[in-house]
Parts: C-alpha cells; sequence; structure tokens
C-alpha cells in the first residue's frame, strides 16, 4: 500500500508542478520515446527477470498493490493462541492464505502430530524458510537490476530525436520548431529517469522489505512450533516471542486468556 501511495503522491506533485509551470501534461507524450523506454525495458527484463519464479513474480507485484501481510503483534498474538489450541489439543484454523509464516505454522503441528522428532522438524521448517527467502530476494534483487536500463533507453531515445533535430536544422528548420524538436527529444530520458527511479527501484526495495518482514514472522513461526515440542507454559512461551519483537509490539496472551476463561 505505501508503494501505491508513493505513486499517487509524485503523481499529484507532477500535477502541481504542471500547474505552475502553466505547461500541459500532452507536452511530455511522445509515441517514439515511449516505445523506445518501454519496448527496451520490457526486452531486458525477458533476461533479467527468473520466469521461472513467475507465481513467485505475480504474488509479490500483487503485494505492491494491496496491503497483504500482518504485523509482528498480531502474529505473536496467534501463535501463543496456536500454542494454546495445540497444547489442548483443539484444531487449529488457519486463515485462508498462503504467507509462510502462517505455512510454517501448519507445517510444524503436521510434522509434530506425525511423529517426527522436534531437532528434524526443525531442520525441514528452517530449509523452508531459507527456500522463501532466496526465492523472494531473487526476484526482489532482478527488479532492482531492471532498474539500470530505463535510463540508458531513455538516453537512447534522446540520441534518435537529436539525429532527427540534426538533420531537420541542416535543411533549415526555423529556429523555434528546433526548440520544439530538442524539447521532444529529451522526454525519452524524462521517461527513463521516471521508470526507474519511480517504478522499478522502489518495486524492489518494497519487495526485499515485504520478504524481509515475512522472513522475521516465519522465524517466529518456528520458536513456536520448538516452544510446542519441548511443551513449555504459555507463560513461557510468550516471554520467549516477546524477546523477538519490539518493546510496543509485546503482548500480554496469558492474562487476556485466563482473563477470559474466567
Amino acid at each position: 500500500m505505501n508503494y501505491i501511495l508513493g505513486l499517487i503522491i509524485a503523481a499529484v506533485s507532477a500535477i502541481i508542478a504542471l500547474e505552475h509551470l502553466q505547461q500541459s501534461i500532452m507536452q511530455f507524450y511522445d509515441l517514439v520515446a515511449l516505445a523506445i523506454v518501454l519496448g527496451g525495458t520490457f526486452a531486458v527484463s525477458l533476461i533479467v527477470i527468473p520466469w521461472k519464479e513467475f507465481r513467485v513474480l505475480i504474488k509479490n507485484l500483487g503485494r505492491l498493490m494491496f496491503n497483504l501481510g500482518h504485523n509482528r503483534q498480531d502474529f505473536v498474538n496467534f501463535g501463543l493462541n496456536a500454542l494454546n489450541k495445540f497444547k489442548s489439543g483443539n484444531k487449529l484454523k488457519l486463515p485462508k492464505n498462503n504467507f509462510i509464516h502462517y505455512q510454517i505454522i501448519k507445517d510444524g503441528f503436521e510434522l509434530l502430530q506425525l511423529g517426527l522428532a522436534a531437532d528434524k522438524v526443525q531442520v525441514i521448517l528452517n530449509e523452508r524458510i531459507h527456500h522463501y527467502y532466496e526465492n523472494n530476494k531473487k526476484i526482489a534483487n532482478a527488479i532492482r537490476s531492471l532498474a539500470k536500463y530505463p535510463p540508458a533507453f531513455g538516453l537512447t531515445g534522446t540520441v534518435f530525436g537529436l539525429v532527427e533535430l540534426m538533420k531537420a536544422v541542416s535543411e533549415g528548420m526555423p529556429a523555434k520548431e528546433t526548440g520544439i524538436k530538442m524539447a521532444i527529444a529529451l522526454v525519452a530520458t524524462l521517461y527513463g529517469l521516471i521508470v526507474a527511479n519511480l517504478i522499478l527501484n522502489p518495486a524492489g526495495e518494497q519487495i526485499l522489505k515485504n520478504t524481509n518482514n515475512d522472513k522475521e514472522l516465519a522465524e517466529i513461526a518456528l520458536q513456536v512450533i520448538v516452544l510446542a515440542s519441548q511443551g513449555v507454559s504459555l507463560l513461557e512461551a510468550q516471554e520467549f516471542l516477546n524477546s523477538m519483537v519490539d518493546d510496543h509490539e509485546r503482548v500480554d496472551f496469558v492474562t487476556q486468556h485466563y482473563s477470559e476463561a474466567s
């Protein structure tokens, strides 16, 4: 959601600037420049982006548009509730999504119920977290790497425009038209800078930020499974999980649980 909000703020800022300069947005439209920048960037994306991870890519792009995810405080509460249900033998109802932290909770309890040793379960879940993190980091790095290319394609579009301008000047084009053609030629560079620094680079950074947040939540989920395998009390589990989050994210699940029970 922050990504979309940032784009909206940038668009509003550009509109205010154009209004102040008494310029029309159509002055900055050039089909040739658009084709070179977008076409060139898409062509490079076919090489740079790991398309075999298409589902991972689509999921991450979707998370740029929608506020999908959970904060650590909510998940610590969820983890303690899951641990309490596991200890009492009650069935745990998981949200219908494929976030890694919920998947770790689900898989971990299933593996414990199947009788696997706690250390084996921990190794298995650690590997799943590592695999998830590496796949998503690969997507983030690919998009950030892709951001290097639009400015180069923008410069290419500007060169095309300048070649056309020089030809027109040699044929006796008036000075007024020369300035207009020069302005159009520079639009390609503007497109390249916008695509790189307003769209691709922030997208890659946001995906990496989401991935790191997911990893932190998955590590909390893993500790829930470890604590379940050790048969610790809810109070001990609560204090241990609280040590994994910031002060303002700590929970008091035990007090709330017993007050509701009474």
